[in-house]
Order: C-alpha cells, then sequence, then structure tokens
C-alpha cells in the first residue's frame, strides 16, 4: 500500500506541473488596453469561444470600454474546479489575507484569489463555493467559515426582468424541484441543463437492443461491456445524473403505491423546520423508503457493471459512443446533442447518435456563475453574469450560428444585427422563460424545459455516490464485471443450482457495514444514511472505511465468481 500511495503522489506532481501551467496561463494575451475578467470553467472550448467575443463587444457597446475574457479551464470536470479554488482559499486564510473581524463576512484585498468567476457546473457544486472552507485563521482558536462566492447584488428590478414573477409577486425562484438561483445570489443560473441517456443508434441496431427510453434500459445485459461513464468523484454532472437515479426511484415508487401526499409533506416540514425527512414518516412508509433506497442503487450497481471505461470528464462518453466505441451512457443534454450534430450536421433526428431525457426523471437543473470572493476585478465579474443574462447572452445558447442558412430568421438586436452564436450552436437552454417564450420557434432544440422538468425533491443521498461508487465499481472494475457476467450466465441455465444462484445474487448486491467512532455498526440504508455522511466527514475516517469498503466488494465478487462455477 505504501509504495503504491508513493505512485500515486509521484504521478500527482507529475500531472500538477501542467495543470498549474494551464491554469496560470489564458488562452491568449488580453488587448494592453482592455480590462480582464478571469473565468474558471468547465464549459467546452466553443462556449468560452462565443461567450468571449460576444461579451467583449456586449461590453464596449454598453460600457464603452474593452473588456477580454481570460478563460482558466484546466479539461477537469466541475467537482475538480472546486478543489482548486479550495486550495486557493485555505492557503490565502492560512496565510493570513483575510479579515474574519465580521465572520459573516471574511474580506480581503482584490486579486488575493486569481479568478474573478466561476462559469458553469451544476447548482450542487455552486453551493459548495457558498458553503466555502473551514479554517483556522492565524493566530485564532477556533474555525471559521470562508464562502469562496460573494452575493452578485443585482436588485428585484433586476431579478425580476430576467426572472419573471410568481403568484405571490416574488421574482420566480423554481424550475422543477430545483431553484434557477440562489436567494442570497451567492450562485445564479445561466442556462439550464437536463441529465438523460445518449446512445449509438447504429450499435444497438446491431445488437438488436431497442433505443433507451429511461436509466433501467442500461441496465440491459446485453449491454456489458457497452456502456461508457464518467466517473462521478471527478464531475459534478454525471453525479447529478445518477443522483436522480436515485431520487426517481423514490418519488416515482411514492406515486405507484399512494404515498406521495405523506412523503411530500414530509419534505416541506424538513424545507419549514430542518426536521429530516425520514423523521415524519410513519413505519410502514419508511420501509416503502427502505425499498425505494434499494432499487435505486440496484440500478446503479447494475449500469455500472455494464460499464466499459469511466473517464474523467463528462464531455468524454458522447464523443467515444459516437465513435461506436460503446452503445450507451449517461451525459448532460448539450452534449449529447452537441455530439449529436458534429457527427452528423443539422440532420440529428437521423443520426447515429442520440439523446433522450428519461421519461419520469429529468431533473432541469440550473448552471450557474458565481463570482469569487476576493477575485482581481469583482465589478467586471458582476458585468460578466448581466451580459449572460441579457437577451444577447440568452440567445448565445439556442439559436442557429451565422455559418447556417437558419440563421437568417434570428431575432435581431436594437442595432438590426442578428443575434446568436458566430460559429457554433451550443445547444442549452436559456434561463430565462421569457427568452424562451418569445423566440423558442427559432432555436435548435424546441424544448421547454420548465414544461418537462421532473418534481423530484433530492432525497439528499447524493453524498454516497462518490465513495460507494468508487468502491463497488470503478476501483472494482474487472471484478465486478466478471461477477456480473457470472450471475447473468447463471440467471440463464435452468440447470444452475437455485440455492447456489440465490447465495449469488445477494453478494453481488450485499452492502458493507460502516463502523462507527463509537465502535456500531451502521447498515447502508436510508434510514442511517445521515448517520454515515457523518462518518465520512473525518478525513481520517473516511480513508479506513473507504478501504474497508473496497475490500468488502472484492471479496464479494471474487465468490460470485467462484460460485458460478458448477463443477
Amino acid at each position: 500500500m505504501f509504495q503504491k500511495a508513493l505512485v500515486f503522489a509521484a504521478l500527482a506532481v507529475v500531472l500538477g506541473i501542467p495543470l498549474a501551467l494551464r491554469l496560470m496561463s489564458p488562452a491568449q494575451a488580453a488587448p494592453s488596453h482592455a480590462r480582464s475578467v478571469v473565468v474558471i470553467t468547465p464549459h467546452v472550448p466553443q462556449i468560452r469561444l462565443e461567450f468571449g467575443e460576444a461579451f467583449a463587444r456586449w461590453h464596449r457597446e454598453k460600457y464603452g470600454e474593452e473588456a477580454f475574457v481570460d478563460w482558466r479551464s484546466p479539461g477537469a470536470g466541475t467537482s475538480e474546479l472546486v478543489k482548486i479554488l479550495e486550495s486557493q482559499y485555505m492557503s490565502a486564510a492560512k496565510a493570513g489575507k483575510f479579515d474574519f473581524s465580521d465572520p459573516s463576512n471574511p474580506t480581503a484585498p482584490a486579486g488575493t484569489v486569481s479568478f474573478d468567476l466561476m462559469f458553469g457546473g451544476g447548482s450542487f457544486d455552486h453551493g459548495r463555493l457558498k458553503a466555502g472552507v473551514r479554517v483556522t485563521p492565524p493566530g485564532a482558536d477556533k474555525e471559521a467559515v470562508l464562502p469562496m462566492s460573494v452575493p452578485a447584488g443585482f436588485g428585484e428590478a433586476e431579478m425580476a426582468a430576467w426572472f419573471g414573477r410568481d403568484g405571490q409577486g416574488k421574482v420566480e425562484n423554481r424550475i422543477g424541484a430545483g431553484q434557477l438561483y440562489d436567494p442570497q445570489q451567492f450562485w445564479i443560473g445561466t442556462a439550464l441543463s437536463s441529465f438523460g441517456i445518449v446512445y449509438n443508434r447504429e450499435v444497438l441496431a446491431r445488437m438488436g437492443v431497442p433505443e433507451p427510453r429511461g436509466f433501467a434500459d442500461l441496465t440491459d445485459p446485453r449491454l456489458a461491456g457497452l456502456v461508457i461513464l464518467a466517473d462521478p468523484r471527478q464531475s459534478g454532472s454525471i453525479t447529478t445524473a445518477m443522483d436522480e437515479v436515485l431520487n426517481a426511484a423514490l418519488w416515482n415508487r411514492a406515486a405507484r403505491e399512494g404515498w406521495l401526499p405523506e412523503l411530500s409533506l414530509a419534505f416541506d416540514r424538513e424545507r419549514a423546520d430542518r426536521t429530516p425527512w425520514e423523521k415524519s414518516l410513519s413505519a410502514g412508509t419508511m420501509e416503502r423508503v427502505e425499498a425505494a433506497f434499494q432499487e435505486g442503487w440496484k440500478t446503479l450497481r447494475e449500469v455500472t457493471a455494464n460499464a466499459r471505461s469511466f473517464a474523467p470528464s463528462a464531455t468524454r462518453p458522447p464523443i467515444d459512443i459516437s465513435a461506436g466505441e460503446g452503445a450507451e451512457g449517461l451525459a448532460i443534454d448539450f452534449y449529447g446533442r452537441g455530439q449529436a450534430q458534429a457527427v452528423s450536421g443539422a440532420d440529428v433526428k437521423n443520426a447515429r447518435l442520440g439523446y433522450v431525457d428519461p421519461e419520469g426523471a429529468t431533473y432541469i437543473d440550473a448552471d450557474p456563475a458565481s463570482i469569487l470572493r476576493a477575485g482581481p476585478n469583482p465589478e467586471l465579474a458582476k458585468r460578466f453574469v448581466e451580459f449572460c443574462l441579457s437577451e444577447e447572452g440568452q440567445l448565445l445558447w439556442q439559436l442557429p450560428s451565422k455559418r447556417d442558412g437558419r440563421s437568417a430568421d434570428n431575432p435581431k438586436d436594437g442595432m438590426g444585427r442578428a443575434m446568436g452564436p458566430r460559429m457554433y450552436e451550443l445547444r442549452r437552454m436559456p434561463v430565462r422563460r421569457s427568452v424562451i417564450a418569445a423566440h423558442g420557434s427559432k432555436f435548435v432544440d424546441r424544448v421547454d424545459p420548465f414544461a418537462i422538468a421532473a418534481e423530484h425533491r433530492p432525497a439528499n443521498w447524493r453524498g454516497a455516490i462518490g465513495p460507494m461508487m468508487g468502491a463497488f465499481s470503478i476501483d472494482n472494475a474487472d471484478l465486478q464485471r466478471g461477477a456480473w457476467r457470472a450471475l447473468n450466465a447463471a440467471r440463464g441455465d435452468s440447470a444452475f443450482p437455485k440455492d447456489r444462484l440465490a447465495e449469488m445474487e445477494r453478494l453481488f448486491y450485499a452492502w458493507p457495514q460502516t463502523r462507527t467512532a463509537d465502535g456500531k455498526q451502521l447498515p447502508f440504508t436510508a434510514g442511517t444514511f445521515r448517520a454515515m455522511r457523518e462518518q465520512w466527514r473525518d478525513p481520517a475516517a473516511m480513508a479506513r472505511l473507504e478501504v474497508g469498503y473496497f475490500t468488502f466488494f472484492r471479496e464479494n465478487y471474487a465468490r460470485v465468481i467462484e460460485l458460478s462455477d458448477k463443477d
């Protein structure tokens, strides 16, 4: 184990040097007379190009001065970018650069942190920026909280112009079960994302497998070795997609079995007085919740058992699947649709690559921007968010590019110029209802995200996806695939001993216990999950538990393979 740790440490150093260089070096130099806003982002180059050019033009015309977007994109997923920011803020705080005199608003001179803004990623990871890091400042005797983002500070009239008002006259802030912006404006959605399934029509046709309609279709044993996923420990967007598998299992089961009203009331109570929703349910309903919990995790176990690989970024599965290296996978909507267009042009309906929002489980999430605390240029950062929410910025997401003949019908700006992207269709959905209502008929993708968004409120099981999936699949991939093949072969053999098959089933789907600091053993259930999560907050305990989880699954899978031998 020690030698293995040294190898990983060496790799981290080798890989970390070019990563740091990429972060600290802009893609192109800013004009000498332009102010720069430094934006760290997981967004693809096409988005960076279109938004960089359009913001510079908009800023010049509105504010009468040149502005330049200095993009910093290390090619990592959003979760990795958050870790990069956490490191910067921790280092600055430990060096005494932040003043914690007002604990609710730590301050530091502009430029203390290298970045002005994080642009892109899901609301969960932007919520992590708001939650910040916990540090003990020099000379202090207790920890303090350092939020990494700051409220954007837009007025109510501006927010209402962008987001509209609800039935009570308040600024609208809902899409399905999610929010469009943080109520304190620590993050503000600039686009919307759904999470679904990307698939290769040609590969599925050759196999005689129907095109997918829901997440459960990825568990088909015929797809063994043909599902391509991203690693949820590195990709926040794929974690969100997997979280929706769990949430859909809960809410859809509640709707089928008639306990949806009780579940909804429990979540309402948690929102009102922070009583954990599980505590408000009857014992009988909690048993049904446990069944839904196991159902969702069983789906994820089988999806990952079919996996050929786990990419470090959510952009990769659509590319590999379009190349025929896999049949299906999870993807953000615009990655799937964008790749379909890249390989087949405008005729996406007949493209070899398809994308579908899963039935009954279409979670729509805001894709936000967050202004970072103590960045070099907070004024320009706020203006960048303002641009993203302007009609010009919103229409970049969905109009045909000016290279496409359809762009002749694009809406015009105040100077009579066609709006929309110059080079690339970005295939994202705007966050503003008014823009969709006014111009949706001109969009490349004629989808109303507000109409299809599911009302599945998060069950808060997301925190288990990284550690558990790492142990039961990613770090045990070969053994899991072998056990899955063995299990399905036994299922298909009418002569296979039933008692042995039952034991293989039990072992394949079993969960390890979590040992607490006081020696208790917690099973992996909906009812114990909050207590388990508390154990994971201790890094030393988590390291020990992860080794135990990994070993548990490794031994179980090996035993499944051993039992598959009838001789």
